[in-house]
């Protein structure tokens, strides 16, 4: 059997689509795949309660509003990136129960002490995915609950363990420089080290824009970074 994964970027519905009405996600034709997985980059929180003083409110919507998108599309939507507490720990909950309703698993947050391992199956093939973060500013151990912190040797301990258990295992990281299109050396360094370790594909979010593409042979498999 084979699987067909579509990754999209950092899914944005920024305010002015709110104010004419326009539901963005539904006049983009996806790509033919059986499951289809984003970078979901904006909090809808009930209470409007910034986390952080300099949260802009273009970066959420009503959740009304979000109610209306088409995001059903998506079969998975990560959520560790560097908006997730800008309305706190309620804001990100909200959002996770509003998405949960539309119909999308919601993955890479968890309670403090823990990391979240989403693990799916398409077609009989078995999946784990960890969305992790590098940017951002948090403190789940503060508030207890939270993003995935991106820690390389964490991964690399990981990685091993859930390649024995599952056919493959993706990293889904929030990563790299922002409206750059080359990914940074070192991310690429380190992606490559997690293909070593077990991993079947790293693939990044946070730049904005298209970045490079690499198939890393280990042996005899080949992985994308």
């Amino acid at each position: 059997m084979n699987a067909v994964l579509n990754f999209v970027g950092d899914i944005a519905l920024f305010r002015r689509y709110e104010e004419m009405g326009i539901d963005p996600i539904k006049s983009i034709d996806l790509p033919i795949a059986d499951c289809h997985i984003g970078n979901f980059e904006f909090v809808v929180p009930q209470d409007k309660k910034k986390q952080f003083f300099d949260v802009q409110d273009k970066y959420t919507c009503h959740p009304i509003y979000v109610e209306g998108i088409s995001l059903e599309k998506f079969s998975l939507l990560g959520l560790a990136n560097n908006h997730a507490l800008d309305y706190g720990v309620e804001g990100l909950k909200d959002t996770i129960s509003l998405l949960e309703k539309k119909g999308s698993v919601c993955f890479g947050v968890c309670e403090n002490g823990n990391f979240d391992v989403c693990r799916f199956s398409v077609n009989g093939i078995d999946f784990v995915i960890l969305g992790v973060t590098k940017k951002g500013r948090w403190d789940k151990e503060k508030w207890g609950y939270g993003p995935n912190a991106y820690n390389k040797e964490e991964l690399l301990a990981i990685i091993p363990r859930l390649s024995k258990e599952v056919d493959h295992v993706i990293i889904f990281p929030h990563w790299g420089t922002e409206l750059v299109s080359l990914p940074d050396p070192n991310d690429v360094h380190n992606a490559r080290e997690f293909i070593v370790a077990g991993a079947s594909a790293v693939i990044g979010h946070h730049p904005h824009v298209p970045q490079g593409v690499e198939v890393f042979c280990k042996g005899d498999r080949k992985s994308v970074v």
